[in-house]
């Protein structure tokens, strides 16, 4: 009975202690210098019945040969309706890209083209394409400058599947010592069909609509579900980015593999 009642008194003074240790982990939103890494989102608006535009889809693939070994980087295709595919050629285009499109370009001079390439939102464009080389030495340099970008957020999440029906639990945390609001979590679902030039294509977005999420303390988590996105294709991925209400500029991304 005192060896029980000894060994109690240890484990107590144990707790204490550590509760009073020094937070050091940069992951641990308790600790005001956490931080955590985050992937490079590049996002391509394309059209693949233009001669052109394969250009730059092939200056993206230049890209993540080189660099992925260094660099997490996570590249997307939103196929859009194009003026000159008269006949709607392209079958992954998806005219709701269009808006989607427009909002991003808004955010610089040169209104909307294809090829058309956005690195995390506002950190980098690269517009039109000569040859592949006329898209990588712009984009590559981008690249590097964001190398080992850290992010203020973690995100985790949850997927589960009932039938073609997707369910999101996520839980992100604000870290370092200012709190946040008026953020919002977008998705972005992606198909792999398995085929040169079709390894990344975006299938669904949830554009223009996003989870908000209102506030976040520091060192604090928000939790919440998003539920029964419907998914008739079977996506492959689901890509999740985080920006701030208004902004292009992606803040936090996730990768997740869907397993229907």
């Amino acid at each position: 009975m005192f060896k029980s009642i000894f060994r109690l008194i240890v484990l107590i003074a144990l707790l204490a202690a550590c509760s009073d240790i020094e937070r050091d982990n940069p992951l641990d939103p308790k600790n005001p210098d956490s931080y955590s890494e985050t992937p490079i989102l590049i996002e391509a608006f394309v059209n693949n019945q233009l001669e052109y535009v394969e250009y730059a889809t092939q200056a993206l693939n230049q890209i993540e040969a080189e660099f992925s070994d260094q660099v997490d980087i996570i590249i997307v295709e939103y196929h859009r309706v194009h003026p000159v595919d008269t006949n709607n050629l392209d079958v992954y285009a998806n005219p709701l890209f269009d808006g989607l499109h427009q909002d991003y370009a808004d955010n610089y001079e040169n209104p909307k083209g294809v090829p058309d390439i956005y690195v995390n939102g506002s950190q980098g464009r690269v517009f039109g394409a000569y040859d592949i080389n006329s898209v990588y030495y712009r984009l590559s340099p981008i690249i590097s400058d964001l190398a080992g970008q850290q992010s203020k957020y973690s995100l985790e999440v949850d997927l589960e599947t009932s039938g073609n029906q997707l369910n999101v639990d996520y839980r992100l945390a604000r870290l370092g010592k200012e709190s946040d609001q008026n953020l919002q979590l977008h998705v972005v679902l992606i198909k792999d069909y398995g085929i040169p030039g079709a390894r990344r294509i975006v299938d669904k977005v949830t554009y223009p609509d996003a989870e908000f999420i209102s506030k976040i303390d520091k060192g604090e988590y928000a939790e919440g579900s998003i539920d029964n996105i419907s998914c008739p294709n079977l996506p492959n991925y689901a890509l999740f980015a985080l920006t701030k209400q208004g902004s292009i500029t992606v803040l936090k991304t996730l990768k997740k593999e869907i397993l229907w």
